[in-house]
């Protein structure tokens, strides 16, 4: 064996067992406490080279992560960000991260040198659009938000104090909303689906040194009320070359206007003839542009307006790009999940940069060992993940899905079971700019893997509407219940229909020992049927179910609403009672709805998770949302405690089957996993 052989062997070997110890730090990054590992990233919103080009910025739903291009090591993450990040910008000497995010109203300040917060400013709530700008002495933060009647608001902070300096409403901008590089351009989207630009002067609050509205861009594929107006308009993104001498948008057509930024007049436009483009950068020099165009990102030469290449390798929405400070690289993220790096002369794809930055976890499930657990996210990926030390073991994807419109892991991971879109375009949140929108093509059959094997059962064949999906804790059964149709049970191994009940329900749960279902949230009445013949035995008036759970002996069935959670005692089915008069829990005046619920192993606590609204005293009051996972004591019905960690709904609370570790999923895109006993400790102890 040569010598240059057995190197590489041996740089393979150190390579292969410093991986898990990677993922194991990536997984454990910046935890909230109690937390033991969190599961993927959250999805990509924006994206920037920083440091010269030895880092990468990636704004996500939980906050900022700096990544060493050349390690691909996480060097630090910036959360807890509430509801995530839109949009970011750095100071002027780029010790300064400034992060934005458009339904919480807030704006962080970051330490770059640290990854430590350094301060807090409010920005704007019920807005779907914001940009954010240094002033040059890096003293002043303008920022600038946009509501959906395109009304607009222009706010100045002072940097070191937090003080707001100042605050104009206007209106005549809309989303999507960008801001030049060194002038301080903010740019947008008027009324009339023009291009509008805004200059203030960073220097001297309130005051706007000039005004330019262009009367060429785009139309209006419908008449109607502004809103409906601004929805529907043309122009999906907007940036400006890093000399401010270029702005170009991306149209809903597949085509990118380059436009003079001093007369708003059209230099060019590139027609990429492949869908919504969605995302648009410059290279540093300005002589290259990206786009992003569905799957695809397509090279321009900006001078001369030629295609120069197509770089196909994403599986689905381009959600951001950002060049290299030298111009040879190109970085994009997708709604894939994944962050691919390419050489700009050759078109190659370099490598994949990460595949975890998923934007909804929506099914999970540990195995019967403890040992490992399954995660499967909106666009139909499944993940299999080492619980102990957080490291991906393998994913793979189950079908061609671009949305998924209900999924469920079965409760020992063996099973995933899916009803999704083939086909389905969506724009996300990117760049401050919040819209949604999608091309639907349904499906007549619901499919079912099996997860250790990754060969697909028979799936059911039916026509459905929007339905939800539940696995039988023994696997046997899959239930599919719907607001629009009756609720089947049917036979997993088989797809064989075993039974319907005349129910439209959408909140549904199994008991442990497979005998009881019970079904809610339609008709504010709870039915329990019997699993084996589909009787109803009892009808239970609590009022419009948001969630449900039976306690791991079945004796109590907990039923959450919007404003309470009442427990009934199953003892005796056929009269069920409230166990107490107490036995009715309150929800707090903050708590809107409760989510999910789950009881301990033991059956001495009830989890569920909420989402709130928290009321912020100030000059000018205000409301943040708040998510967070509440425990109850159920014997005396008592209020035990809330901890926090996510920054978006939590869609799931799960316990491994020692009872020792919850898992937190949410639609942040990210599982935790938390230490029970540390966590229940905590609140026992901050109760008492």
């Amino acid at each position: 064996m040569t010598v240059k052989h057995l190197f590489s062997i041996t740089l393979l070997s150190v390579l292969a067992l410093l991986q898990p110890i990677f993922a194991q730090q990536e997984t454990q990054v910046n935890l909230p406490d109690g937390a033991v590992a969190r599961l993927g990233k959250g999805k990509i919103t924006s994206m920037r080279f920083i440091a010269d080009g030895t880092q990468l910025a990636i704004g996500t739903d939980i906050g900022v992560w700096i990544y060493d291009v050349k390690t691909k090591n996480v060097k630090h993450l910036l959360t807890p960000h509430p509801e995530g990040v839109d949009n970011f910008v750095l100071s002027p000497d780029h010790n300064i991260l400034a992060s934005s995010g458009c339904k919480s109203g807030v704006v962080i300040l970051w330490d770059l040198k640290t990854g430590k917060k350094l301060r807090t400013l409010h920005g704007e709530v019920n807005v779907v659009g914001s940009a954010l700008a240094f002033a040059r002495d890096g003293k002043t933060l303008a920022g600038i938000y946009t509501n959906q009647t395109a009304d607009y608001i222009l706010k100045r902070w002072d940097v070191a104090t937090t003080k707001v300096l100042s605050r104009e409403t206007n209106n005549g901008i809309g989303a999507p909303l960008a801001c030049s590089q060194n002038k301080n351009i903010f740019g947008g989207i008027s009324r009339e689906g023009k291009i509008k630009l805004v200059f203030p002067d960073v220097r001297n609050p309130g005051v706007n040194l000039d005004r330019k509205l262009n009367s060429l861009i785009s139309k209006f594929t419908s008449r109607g009320d502004i809103k409906n107006r601004l929805a529907q308009h043309s122009i999906i993104t907007l940036t400006f070359s890093t000399d401010d001498k270029i702005i170009a948008t991306g149209n809903d057509n597949g085509v990118v206007r380059l436009l003079d930024a001093e007369t708003l007049i059209e230099r060019s436009s590139l027609n990429a003839k492949s869908g919504w483009i969605t995302a648009i950068a410059f290279s540093q020099d300005n002589s290259v542009l990206a786009s992003g165009a569905g799957k695809n990102i397509h090279l321009w030469d900006v001078r001369t307006g030629k295609k120069r290449a197509t770089l196909n390798g994403h599986t689905h929405t381009i959600t951001t790009l950002s060049f290299a400070p030298d111009g040879k690289t190109l970085a994009s993220g997708s709604l894939d999940g994944t962050i691919r790096f390419w050489d700009v002369n050759t078109a190659n794809e370099l490598s994949i940069f990460t595949d975890d930055h998923i934007m909804e976890t929506r099914a999970f499930a540990f195995s019967t060992d403890n040992k490992t657990c399954a995660t499967a996210t909106f666009n139909g990926k499944v993940q299999k993940w080492d619980v102990k030390t957080g490291r991906k073991l393998n994913s793979f994807d189950a079908a061609p899905i671009a949305l998924t419109n209900s999924m469920t892991i079965s409760p020992d991971a063996t099973l995933f079971t899916v009803f999704g879109t083939q086909n389905a375009r969506i724009l996300t949140s990117r760049n401050g700019n919040r819209i949604g929108r999608q091309f639907m093509q349904g499906t007549d059959q619901i499919r079912i893997w099996d997860i250790i094997t990754g060969t697909e059962h028979t799936p059911i064949t039916k026509r459905f509407g929007g339905i939800k999906l539940l696995f039988s804790p023994d696997n046997r059964l899959l239930v599919t219940t719907s607001r629009f149709d009756e609720s089947v049970v049917w036979e997993t191994a088989t797809a064989t229909e075993l039974f319907r009940f005349k129910t439209q329900d959408s909140v549904v749960a199994f008991s442990s020992d497979n005998k009881f279902l019970a079904t809610d949230g339609t008709y504010n009445e709870t039915h329990l049927l019997d699993v084996k013949t589909g009787d109803i035995l009892a009808k239970l008036t609590t009022g419009k179910a948001k969630a449900m759970a039976f306690s791991p002996d079945n004796s109590i069935l907990a039923i959450g609403t919007s404003r309470e959670i009442h427990l009934w005692n199953l003892n005796t089915v056929k009269n069920p009672s409230i166990i107490l008069t107490k036995h009715i829990i309150q929800l707090e005046r903050f708590e809107r709805e409760i989510n999910t619920l789950t009881f301990s192993a033991d059956g001495k606590t009830l989890l569920g998770s909420y989402e709130g609204d928290k009321i912020i005293k100030g000059p000018v009051w205000r409301a943040e949302y708040v998510y967070g996972i509440q425990l109850w004591d159920v014997v005396r019905a008592e209020k035990l405690g809330t901890f926090t960690g996510h920054s978006h709904e939590v869609k799931s609370l799960q316990f491994s089957h020692d009872g020792n570790t919850l898992a937190s999923s949410s639609k942040d895109g990210t599982v935790l996993l938390w230490d029970w006993n540390k966590i229940y400790a905590k609140n026992i102890e901050d109760e008492n």
